[in-house]
């Protein structure tokens, strides 16, 4: 099958979509990607990546004085139609395959003028991601479009089993779940950090217990923190408040090929999400399934949906969301290495039998089979 994907993101920068394409041109598909390029404005207009063709719309004329995301999402869903429409002349596509609901939009007007059938590919609860930062009314407003919007969809993708039962009781459309796991490498070995290492990858932001757990772990005796994260969210105040404390290492931005093994050589991974959040119930944090590939324990907030996935495996421990909560896991993991060392290895277990990228995109391949069984 032809496939265009939809994506309002970098592809080279989202795993979880260039690992879905890549899976999908390995199972005998062509992919070909329409990314909107908001935050690369000096990428090429067109690349191969791999095997996969990515076509960039960058912003041009009004569009670009347009103030914020949610006001030129308009125009970048008629972009994405028109080019859509442009490349299905040149050779038919079978699939539109949309990234989340800021392309959905543009995916159902492709559905309707080149009738084919459309994949929504939901990473997130949209309306909840954006509730924080936009405020209820953008929330609001997001919801009535995926309610709107939703019964055009013929197959719909998801993370995980808490967003599946949300979206079954929301469409007809069968759902498929296909969580964001990461290929297994090699069995990681011991920890190569001489003192007990906390290891925390991800976007930095209050929400995600930052600076908090910095001045946490950085005033215990015989811990290391090492912080790695782009320069978005309160990345500057962290970076301030790691450099309070000489076992606190901010690494800044690391390449995602770099994510695994930098969290194998410490002694845990930490993923702490404000339980208070509305997406975080309901959102599993790639954090944690990284921690099992490398056989390491997960520390994960209680009253969060990850927290609830490292009890129910086994995989780590839960803590409250505060300080007094983090120190004492942290202690305790120091001080029985022999418990820390069967958590990872419990985590390694379940990462071999089901939280492995072959195991997921092998549930996306079959979806796609099943598309072409139905024409």
């Amino acid at each position: 099958m032809r496939i265009l994907m939809l994506l309002s993101k970098s592809y080279r920068e989202d795993a979880r979509v260039r690992k879905e394409a890549e899976a999908l041109v390995a199972a005998g598909h062509s992919v070909v990607v329409v990314e909107w390029a908001r935050h690369a404005p000096e990428a090429p207009a067109t690349e191969e990546v791999g095997d996969v063709t990515v076509v960039r719309h960058h912003e041009r004329g009004l569009a670009r004085l347009v103030p914020g995301m949610v006001l030129r999402n308009p125009f970048w869903w008629r972009a994405a139609a028109r080019i859509g429409t442009q490349l299905h002349k040149g050779r038919p596509f079978d699939v539109v395959h949309c990234h989340d609901l800021d392309t959905l939009p543009a995916g159902v007007r492709l559905k309707r003028r080149l009738g084919v059938r459309l994949v929504f590919d939901a990473h997130e609860i949209f309306s909840v991601m954006v509730r924080s930062d936009r405020g209820r009314l953008v929330s609001a407003a997001a919801d009535r479009l995926e309610s709107r919007l939703l019964p055009q969809v013929d197959h719909l993708v998801t993370v995980n089993e808490a967003l599946a039962e949300r979206y079954e009781a929301r469409v007809t459309a069968p759902v498929t779940v296909v969580m964001n796991c990461p290929d297994l490498a090699t069995p990681a070995g011991p920890p190569s950090e001489g003192l007990f290492t906390v290891v925390y990858v991800g976007l930095l932001h209050p929400s995600r217990f930052f600076p908090e757990a910095v001045h946490a772990l950085g005033s215990m005796d015989g811990v290391r923190f090492h912080i790695a994260g782009k320069r978005e969210g309160n990345w500057r105040e962290v970076e301030q408040a790691a450099n309070d404390y000489p076992e606190v290492r901010f690494l800044g931005a690391i390449p995602s090929t770099d994510v695994l093994e930098r969290m194998a050589r410490g002694h845990a991974v930490l993923c702490m999400l404000d339980p208070s959040d509305p997406q975080y119930q309901v959102a599993t944090a790639t954090k944690a399934l990284d921690a099992m590939a490398v056989a390491r324990p997960c520390i994960a907030t209680r009253g969060t949906y990850t927290g609830r996935l490292v009890e129910e495996e086994g995989t780590g421990v839960t803590v409250a969301y505060d300080a007094t909560s983090l120190q004492a896991a942290v202690a305790a993991l120091r001080d029985d290495p022999e418990a820390a060392a069967r958590l990872g290895a419990e985590g390694r277990k379940k990462a071999e039998k089901t939280y492995n990228w072959a195991s997921q995109a092998e549930r996306l391949v079959r979806l796609y089979r099943s598309m072409e069984e139905e024409t």
